[in-house]
């Protein structure tokens, strides 16, 4: 399918890429023989259906990563090394195969976002931070563009799209393209990797053994006509969020702005709208 690639800008042909990489999600979830793995609500367990089945057929389906046309094959595969670095070292750190090690891992710290006692950031060493940052700004970007996508219908731009569209939007292109083009390059608005208190990841879930999986981009206007967009992307154990920018000129009251609106993001945006969706796609497996 031709289109705009978000990556390059050109018109191209896009291919279907994963949001999250597929390369992080086969090594935090295990892998049954049909080689899928249980993301999003869950999974009949491995070994208990064969991959010629029909209950095998429907778990691979809801399982597999969504997969948008956002990106041409060459901009696609440019990004591939950052996330396959990062998947290698959840190998060697081995926190990614079950909840007890990524909920007591020694580099957690209290989250920096007010009024979230429970959630919890990584605290670590400069280059391996460096490498989550990156990989999590691609994947929120990726759903930046993804959620502008499949909210717009032919004539008819959401208010996502219209925001990527508008002079905000080329900007934060701009600045993301300069981050993706060099490592040096800050990251665009302001990041946050959280750990949820594993009690709302199951609240999400429903069950234990369920990996919530999910993504939004919340608009939150300001009292000065502005808006501020948080993308938020739950992926399992963690939690992405992600304020592309900020409409305001002074960089303290854009923080400010933007951490206020992370904070109640995290705080709302799991149970209120992420939870509903997950268990009504449970249930209609």
């Amino acid at each position: 399918m031709a289109g705009v690639c978000i990556r390059c800008g050109n018109q191209k042909e896009l291919i279907q890429s994963h949001v999250v990489s597929a390369l992080l999600g086969k090594r935090i979830f295990p892998e049954p023989p049909m080689k899928a793995y249980t993301v999003r609500y869950g999974a009949t367990p491995p070994g208990t259906t064969t991959p010629s089945s029909p209950a095998a057929t429907r778990w691979r389906l809801a399982q597999d990563l969504p997969k948008p046309r956002l990106m041409c094959r060459a901009c696609d595969g440019a990004l591939s090394a950052d996330e396959d670095a990062l998947a290698k070292w959840l190998d060697t750190i081995g926190i990614a195969k079950k909840p007890g090690p990524i909920y007591d891992d020694a580099c957690l710290k209290p989250t920096t976002l007010a009024c979230l006692p429970d959630f919890r950031e990584y605290n670590l060493p400069e280059e391996q931070a460096n490498l989550v940052r990156r990989v999590a700004l691609i994947t929120a970007w990726r759903a930046l563009h993804a959620t502008a996508q499949s909210s717009s219908v032919p004539g008819s731009p959401s208010l996502v799209l219209q925001y990527l569209q508008s002079c905000r939007g080329k900007a934060l292109h701009d600045t993301v393209t300069r981050f993706l083009d060099s490592p040096q390059a800050p990251v665009p608005g302001y990041l946050s990797v959280l750990v949820p208190p594993y009690p709302l990841t199951i609240a999400i879930a429903g069950k234990p053994d369920v990996a919530p999986f999910g993504w939004d981009v919340m608009l939150h206007p300001g009292g000065d006509g502005s808006t501020t967009y948080v993308v938020c992307l739950w992926f399992a154990h963690w939690l992405v969020l992600w304020v592309p920018d900020q409409p305001h000129g002074d960089p303290v009251v854009a923080e400010l702005v933007a951490m206020t609106f992370m904070s109640r993001s995290a705080a709302t945006w799991p149970m209120q709208v992420l939870a509903p969706r997950v268990q009504a796609a449970a249930s209609a497996l």
